[in-house]
C-alpha cells in the first residue's frame, strides 16, 4: 500500500535531523544577539562596566563614575588619576572596601590619605602612589572586580577593609537567590552580574531590575520598612552570604598567588559596639505565649531599673529576660550597657558584641563575617592579616564607640586616623618589601596632629563633617533604635557646639593650615576642593571659583566638582560664567538635575 505524502511536501525534499535544526536555531539567536548587541553598542546603549577608564587628562586612568550600576550601587568612586602605563620603579598601593574606607563623610580624611603620609615618613623621595579605590554602597562582589582591575594595573599592595555591606544590600539576604544553597546563590549572582556586563543585558536590568531598584529607593524607609525587612541571626540566608562572601575573598586572595602578584593586606572590620544599639531586634523561633509574657515583664522591669540606674537589679530582670529569650538584640544591649554602668568591662564586650551579632539589620559586619576573613588570610602566601577588630577593642579598653565613630561605622578624625595606625605595620612591611629597601629608623609614626595638619583637618571641617551626619540621620529613619531619637538629639547639639566655636580666630586659623598644606602639596585636589568649600561659607565666592578651576582641570569629566565652579561663579554674580559651565555638564549628561535646577537659576533675568 503506497503511503500517503503531504500536500505541502517538495518533492525531493529531505527533512533535517534533530541535532542539524537545533544547531541552526541556536546559531540563528547568537546571530540574532549578537546583531542587538552591536546595534546597542552603536547607539550607546548602556554603560562601561570596567573600574578604569581613559583619563582626558592625560596617558593615564581614572575610576568609572558608572561602575556601581552593574552592582546596582548608585554611588560614585572618589576620583583620581592613575599614570599608565605605570612609571618605572613605582611601588602602587590600593585601599580597597566600602564607605569605612572610602572615608565617608569626607575621603579627604580617609585612612588611605593618613596611610600616604606615613609612608612618605618612612620612605622618603620614595615612589610610592596611593589610590583610595573603596567606594560607598559596594561590597565584596564589586571589590572582587575591583582588586582584579588593580592588579591589572600593576598593584603591588592591595589593603581591604570591608564587610559592612554583605548582609545589607543588593547581595544581602533579601536579594533573590540568598535563600538557595550557597553555591546555587553564588552561582546566580555572578551570573546575573555577567550578564550586566553586555549591553543587552543591561538594557533589560534598566527595564526589570533599575526601575525595581528606583521604586525600591522612592519607598519611605521608616520604622514599618526597617521592620519588613528584619533577619533572624539564626536565619540560613546569613550563613549563605558569608560563603559567597569567602569565595569573593578567595579569588581575591588567588592573586597575590600568581607570578609577580601584589602583597595583600586584610583587616577585620572594627564597628561602633558601645554606642550604637542594634538596628532591629527579634524573638527566637517558636515564641510561645507564656514565654512571651515572662520576657516582657522582665523586660519591662530591667528597662525601669535601668533608667533609675539601679544596675544590680537591671542586670538580674535582663539576666532573666534573656534566659528566656537569647536572641533578642536590644535586651542584650541593655544588658551590656548596665554591665559597663557597674565596671564590669568583660561582661559589658561580650554582651555588646552578642547584640551586634544579633542585630536583625545588620548594618555592622559581625563574628561571622570578621571569621569568615580571618580564615581567608591564614596560611595564604602573599597575604598578612591585620585584626582591627581587636586593636579597635584594645585601643577603647574593649568598648570601641563614639570617640571613634559617628554612628555605626564610619569613622571619626580620630577612628580613620587609629585604623592607619593599625594598618600601618602591616603596610609599610609590604610597600618596604616592594622597594627593596628599610623604613627609616626609627620608625616612629607620624603624630596624630601632624597628619591633621598636612591635610588641613580644621575646625571648619569637624563643622563640615558634623553637619554631613546630622543629614546622613535625618534621611535614615532608624526609628527600630532604642537610642535613635537621643543620638540625633546629640548630633544636632554637637553641631551647635562646633558652629559656635568657629570664632573669627578660628576661621582665620582654619585659612592659615589651608594655605600652609597648599604650599607644601599644590597638586592635592583634596586640598583645594575643602578650601574652596571653606571660602564660599566665609562668602568668598570668587577665590572659592578659582579653587574649583583648579580641581575641575584636573578632573573635567567629574561634574559635581564643574558644579561647584558653577555654584562660586553664580553667587559671585557672574551669571555667564556660571551658565557656560552648566552648559558642560548638561552636554554630556542631560539628566543631571543639580545642574539643570542651577541652570534654571542661571539663565532666569534679575
Amino acid at each position: 500500500m503506497q503511503q500517503a505524502v503531504p500536500s505541502n511536501a517538495v518533492p525531493g525534499a529531505r527533512r533535517w535531523p534533530v541535532w542539524q535544526r537545533l544547531a541552526c536555531g541556536t546559531l540563528f539567536a547568537l546571530v540574532a544577539l549578537a546583531l542587538a548587541e552591536l546595534a546597542l553598542r552603536l547607539a550607546d546603549v548602556g554603560y562601561p562596566v570596567s573600574f578604569f577608564l581613559p583619563a582626558p587628562q592625560g596617558p593615564g586612568l581614572i575610576p568609572n563614575d558608572a561602575f556601581g550600576r552593574r552592582f546596582r550601587c548608585p554611588d560614585q568612586p572618589v576620583p583620581f588619576y592613575l599614570p599608565a602605563p605605570k612609571p618605572a620603579g613605582m611601588v602602587r598601593l590600593f585601599v580597597l572596601g566600602e564607605s569605612a574606607a572610602a572615608g565617608v563623610p569626607d575621603p579627604a580624611y580617609s585612612v588611605s590619605r593618613i596611610l600616604h603620609l606615613m609612608l612618605a615618613e618612612q620612605f622618603p623621595g620614595a615612589p610610592v602612589e596611593v589610590h583610595n579605590a573603596a567606594m560607598m554602597g559596594i561590597n565584596s562582589h564589586a571589590i572582587r572586580q575591583q582588586a582584579r582591575e588593580c592588579v591589572a594595573q600593576g598593584a603591588d599592595v592591595l589593603v581591604l577593609y570591608a564587610g559592612n555591606n554583605e548582609l545589607i544590600g543588593t547581595h544581602g539576604v533579601n536579594s533573590t537567590g540568598a535563600d538557595w544553597t550557597p553555591g546555587a546563590a553564588l552561582a546566580f549572582m555572578r551570573a546575573g552580574l555577567w550578564l550586566r556586563t553586555i549591553r543587552l543585558g543591561q538594557w533589560v536590568d534598566h527595564w526589570t531590575g533599575e526601575r525595581a531598584l528606583e521604586q525600591q529607593r522612592a519607598e519611605v524607609q521608616d520604622a514599618a520598612y526597617f521592620l519588613a525587612h528584619r533577619v533572624a541571626a539564626g536565619d540560613q540566608r546569613r550563613a549563605t552570604i558569608a560563603e559567597s562572601f569567602r569565595a569573593n575573598l578567595d579569588d581575591i586572595c588567588a592573586l597575590a598567588a600568581s607570578p609577580g602578584g601584589p602583597q595583600l593586606v586584610f583587616a577585620t572590620v572594627a564597628v561602633n559596639l558601645r554606642d550604637c544599639a542594634p538596628f532591629g531586634s527579634l524573638h527566637r523561633a517558636g515564641f510561645s505565649v507564656g514565654e512571651s509574657n515572662r520576657w516582657a515583664a522582665a523586660f519591662r522591669r530591667g528597662c525601669t531599673a535601668q533608667a533609675a540606674a539601679r544596675w544590680p537589679e537591671a542586670l538580674r530582670h535582663f539576666t532573666a529576660a534573656i534566659a528566656v529569650d537569647a536572641q533578642h538584640a536590644e535586651a542584650f544591649y541593655r544588658f551590656g550597657l548596665c554591665h559597663l554602668a557597674a565596671g564590669d568591662q568583660e561582661a559589658a564586650r561580650l554582651a555588646l558584641r552578642m547584640a551586634r551579632d544579633l542585630d536583625a539589620l545588620p548594618f555592622r559586619a559581625d563574628t561571622v563575617l570578621n571569621d569568615t576573613i580571618r580564615e581567608a588570610a591564614a596560611g595564604r602566601a602573599g597575604v598578612t592579616l591585620v585584626d582591627a577588630e581587636q586593636r579597635f577593642e584594645a585601643a577603647a579598653q574593649g568598648l570601641p564607640g563614639a570617640d571613634f565613630f559617628y554612628e555605626h561605622v564610619h569613622f571619626r578624625w580620630r577612628g580613620n586616623y587609629t585604623l592607619a595606625r593599625v594598618l600601618f605595620p602591616a603596610v609599610m612591611a609590604a610597600v618596604g618589601a616592594k622597594l627593596g629597601r628599610a623604613p627609616r629608623a626609627p620608625a616612629a609614626l607620624l603624630p596624630e596632629a601632624e597628619c591633621a595638619r598636612r591635610l588641613a583637618f580644621t575646625a571648619w571641617d569637624e563643622i563640615k563633617l558634623q553637619r554631613a551626619m546630622v543629614q546622613l540621620f535625618t534621611q535614615h529613619a532608624f526609628d527600630g533604635q532604642m537610642d535613635g531619637p537621643a543620638r540625633m538629639a546629640a548630633a544636632r547639639g554637637e553641631l551647635q557646639r562646633l558652629e559656635a566655636l568657629f570664632t573669627e580666630e578660628e576661621r582665620q586659623r582654619a585659612q592659615a593650615v589651608y594655605a600652609t598644606a597648599l604650599e607644601r602639596a599644590p597638586q592635592d585636589w583634596f586640598l583645594r576642593h575643602n578650601y574652596a568649600e571653606l571660602l564660599m561659607e566665609l562668602g568668598r565666592q570668587r577665590e572659592a571659583a578659582d579653587q574649583w578651576r583648579q580641581v575641575v582641570a584636573q578632573f573635567p569629566r567629574h561634574h559635581n566638582f564643574r558644579l561647584y565652579l558653577a555654584m562660586s561663579l553664580l553667587n559671585a554674580g557672574d551669571r555667564v560664567a556660571a551658565a557656560q559651565q552648566l552648559q558642560e555638564i548638561l552636554r554630556a549628561a542631560p539628566e543631571h538635575r543639580a545642574a539643570q535646577r542651577l541652570w534654571s537659576l542661571a539663565a532666569t533675568p534679575r
